[in-house]
């Protein structure tokens, strides 16, 4: 993700100085500076490209501002807004239990089993859900 960003930053760097570099390119230095620094747009049609390429880096702006905002105020939205559960008092875990001690997965489920019957015994405790899976077992429940 990274790379593909700085690519892409680096490119526009590239396209966007490129016009202006080749129209410095073409321009005569020495007249430049006897005539005090004018006429080194290159002309009426210099001109017009440079003044395009300021109106387009400006509305380039403007855009990812207004997105940038727009996605600011989406992520307050949706950090404000409830889950539907109420999560207080709630504890979760995720256990990984070693190889060499629990070599099968019906090793691990009976871990786990045990440990749910015994967390459910602490007092206080009002309810105890679990998923169990092993380690070596992938999401569809088949052996890797």
């Amino acid at each position: 993700m990274f790379i593909y960003l700085a690519a892409i930053s680096i490119g526009t760097g590239f396209v966007f100085g490129l016009a202006p570099a080749l129209q410095l390119a073409k321009v005569d230095v020495s007249n430049a500076i006897k005539n005090g620094g004018r006429g080194a747009s290159g002309g009426t049609r210099g001109r017009r490209l440079s003044n395009m390429l300021v109106i387009l880096e400006v509305t380039l702006c403007v855009v990812l501002l207004v997105g940038a905002g727009l996605m600011i105020r989406s992520a307050i939205k949706v950090y404000g807004t409830p889950i539907g559960v109420n999560a207080t008092n709630v504890l979760t875990l995720r256990i990984d239990l070693p190889e060499a001690k629990y070599p099968l997965p019906d090793d691990e489920v009976s871990f786990h089993k045990r440990l749910k019957a015994r967390v459910e015994s602490l007092p206080g405790v009002e309810s105890v859900g679990a998923r169990i899976q092993p380690a070596r077992m992938g999401l569809d429940g088949f052996q890797r």
